[in-house]
């Protein structure tokens, strides 16, 4: 089945300007790599660089999406190509909203319970929600819409609300691990009362586990997105959009501010504040906060744009 590249675009309201000698050969089948493309294939590049116009002579892709502000600057080049270009700005996230359009629910399984799944009596399930095999749910709550998927453990004072996306193998409202220590200098584990609230449209990707709060809620706010092998820790509060990447770990009461992002291995000490639309470069070792919009980076993590911190 062939796509119209044009229609869906101005279905998405997405801007964009056709260049090329074929601007006719707006269909495709399929989204693949340029160098894998065949007739009929739609490619992207979000980045161009000084091997584009050469990327663009060799696929053999029908439609091609560019970067439209370089796009731009090479339209004489690209006008006199082979090919059907559409102009775009981000095409990225232009494919993003494509690949929603066109299989947005492929994947979506149908609301069930899986029968391997155990299923406290306590449970507050709502009837649209799919848990798939071998899962643990305590007393929590699940909003509608939400997915479960396999092996993953939802313990008890746990509230997730709509259409939330756990995948497998993750542990929501484990047992955090906070000690102080005796007078004999024994550690002595402090017992967490608190719960994890996870808000609407969150993601949660397979090895990760967000710990129950010491006294009040581990929070993870609406649409934040959290990667493979991430750790949350007691009374963190992850914030609006962000996306926190593999393997980052977020220690005990930190807060990330809305819109950021934390980059893969990242660490962020306990008690540490990331303001909004900051971010973390990969590997940061976060010892002190993070203003609104800054980028840090390092072991420890120095801004990259304020002078004081060179």
């Amino acid at each position: 089945m062939l796509n119209n590249l044009d229609g869906l675009l101005k279905k998405l309201d997405v801007a964009y300007l056709v260049v090329g000698k074929k601007t006719g050969r707006n269909e495709y089948a399929r989204i693949i790599p340029a160098e894998q493309a065949q007739e009929h294939d739609l490619i992207f590049i979000n980045a161009p660089n000084d091997n584009t116009m050469k990327t663009i002579a060799e696929t053999k892709a029908s439609c091609i999406l560019l970067e439209k502000e370089w796009g731009q600057q090479h339209l004489r080049e690209i006008g006199e190509t082979e090919k059907c270009v559409h102009l775009v700005v981000h095409p990225r996230l232009v494919v993003a909203k494509l690949l929603k359009q066109m299989y947005g629910k492929i994947n979506a399984p149908s609301p069930s319970i899986h029968p391997t799944a155990i299923i406290d009596d306590k449970a507050d399930i709502h009837k649209s929600v799919f848990i798939g095999p071998y899962c643990i749910i305590g007393a929590c709550s699940i909003g509608q819409g939400s997915q479960v998927h396999s092996h993953t453990v939802i313990n008890n004072r746990v509230k997730i609300g709509k259409n939330v996306t756990i995948r497998e193998h993750c542990v929501i409202g484990s047992l955090g691990f906070g000690f102080v220590r005796d007078d004999d200098g024994t550690p002595l584990w402090i017992m967490h009362l608190g719960g994890v609230v996870i808000e609407d449209d969150v993601e949660i990707f397979p090895f990760s586990n967000v710990d129950l709060g010491t006294f009040g809620d581990t929070v993870i706010e609406s649409k934040a997105k959290i990667d493979h092998f991430v750790h949350v820790s007691h009374n963190t509060r992850v914030g609006k959009n962000c996306i926190i990447t593999a393997g980052a770990v977020l220690c005990g009461s930190c807060a990330v501010g809305a819109d950021s992002w934390a980059g893969i291995g990242s660490i962020i000490k306990q008690g540490i504040k990331v303001g909004k639309h900051a971010t973390l470069g990969m590997g940061a070792v976060v010892l002190k906060d993070v203003e609104d919009g800054d980028v840090v980076a390092g072991v420890p993590a120095k801004s990259l744009q304020r002078k004081e911190d060179e």
